[in-house]
């Protein structure tokens, strides 16, 4: 399964680390607890990282909701 993000130029990078018209491979999803679902993205193509909400270094997790994620 893959998602892809719109744009006009894979070359520009969006704040959260997103390649503007690329895809990206669906590693897998998950529903927390707290009803938040996530959707775990590779970038076959490239080394950027993503760093918006529920990011590696993101603040909204605890280390149940980690633990949880897995």
């Amino acid at each position: 399964m893959m998602a892809a993000t719109p744009g006009e130029s894979d070359t520009q990078t969006n704040n959260e680390g997103f390649v503007s018209n690329h895809a990206y491979v669906v590693l897998g999803v998950k529903q927390l607890s707290n009803g938040v679902r996530l959707v775990k993205l590779r970038n076959p193509w490239g080394s950027e990282n993503y760093t918006g909400p529920w990011s590696d270094n993101s603040d909204l997790w605890t280390p149940a909701l980690r633990a949880e994620a897995g």
